[in-house]
C-alpha cells in the first residue's frame, strides 16, 4: 500500500480522460481498422472502443472530484481512507448489483428463495 501514492490516485482520472478521448476519436488518431463515410463524416465500425471510451469518460468524471479531495489530505488520513475504500467500494458495488430492489428498473439479480434475505 505504501507504493500507491496520492499522485497516482490524483492522476488516474486524468489519464482515463486522455485514453477515453483517444478511444472516442479513433479516426483522428489512426486506430480505426475499418471506416465508413457518411457525407463529410468519417466514422469507425469498431463499437467496442466507443463503448470502452464512454465508460472511461463517465468513470473519470465521477472520480475526479474525489481524487482532487484526497490530493490535499494529510498522508496518514489518505492511507486510512485508502484502506477503507479498497474494501468498501467493491463490496458496495457487488451489493448494489445483487440487491433485488423494486420496480422494473432494478439491477438486482437475486430473486426467488434468496431474494427475501435482502428485504
Amino acid at each position: 500500500m505504501k507504493s500507491l501514492s496520492k499522485k497516482i490516485v490524483f492522476l488516474s482520472p486524468i489519464l482515463a480522460l486522455v485514453i477515453s478521448y483517444i478511444l472516442l476519436n479513433p479516426v483522428k488518431f489512426g486506430i480505426c481498422v475499418e471506416t465508413y463515410t457518411f457525407g463529410d463524416y468519417v466514422g469507425c465500425f469498431d463499437k467496442f472502443s466507443e463503448l470502452l471510451g464512454t465508460i472511461l469518460l463517465v468513470v473519470s468524471f465521477l472520480t475526479l472530484p474525489f481524487s482532487l479531495a484526497t490530493f490535499w489530505m494529510k498522508e496518514e488520513v489518505f492511507q486510512s481512507w485508502f484502506k477503507f475504500a479498497v474494501w468498501y467500494v467493491p463490496a458496495m458495488a457487488i451489493g448494489y448489483l445483487l440487491y433485488p430492489g423494486g420496480g422494473n428498473n432494478s439491477l438486482g439479480v437475486v430473486s426467488g428463495a434468496y431474494g427475501d434475505m435482502f428485504d
